[in-house]
């Protein structure tokens, strides 16, 4: 079973970002295409009107996280059976190896991944300043022979304010993973 243990990149903190400081209760309901620079790499995310604007910057940060570790990492890629994953990779049978979920409390569709996916993870992307109450409620109502697929990152609720759209940073003190 394969764990990616996450290696921050750089050490630098930046300015806060004047996009997120621009940000008003309006833009939480719209859709917009949010364009950023990750890993050197030009990367678009579309929200959709009834996804909440925090699930575009967990996004981005988990691409910018992951990628290193898996090639073919996919922002909202097609949906695959019954779920559509925020972000998925896949191997060369265009199967997902790693599936990366934002915010999601639907211990089913979590269960239901770990078991009928060919994953050899789940990253579930968090962003709580109680992240214990989350971990319990995974413990307790997924079953416990999916626990080792199954890990937790979860970010500083603050950190919104701190995507520079520019050049995406992440810094090891923004988030913690935990493992079931």
């Amino acid at each position: 079973m394969k764990k990616t243990e996450v290696i921050p990149f750089e050490k630098k903190v930046p300015d806060i970002s004047e996009i997120a400081l621009e940000l008003n209760s309006d833009d939480f309901q719209t859709k917009k295409k949010y364009n950023f620079n990750s890993n050197k790499e030009s990367v678009s995310i579309f929200k959709p009107e009834n996804e909440e604007y925090v699930n575009v910057f967990l996004k981005i940060l988990s691409y910018h996280l992951y990628k290193p570790f898996y090639n073919s990492l996919k922002i909202d890629p097609e949906a695959y059976k019954k779920y559509k994953a925020d972000l998925a990779a896949f191997n060369y049978s265009n199967e997902p190896v790693c599936w990366i979920e934002c915010l999601e409390r639907d211990y089913e569709k979590i269960e239901f991944i770990c078991k009928h996916m060919p994953i050899e993870e789940i990253i579930l992307v968090e962003i709580s300043n109680d992240i214990d109450v989350y971990l319990n409620e995974l413990r307790k109502k997924v079953h416990y022979k999916y626990h080792d697929f199954i890990s937790v990152v979860n970010f500083d609720p603050q950190i919104a304010y701190y995507i520079d759209p520019q050049e995406v940073v992440v810094i090891k003190d923004w988030y913690e993973v935990y493992h079931l």
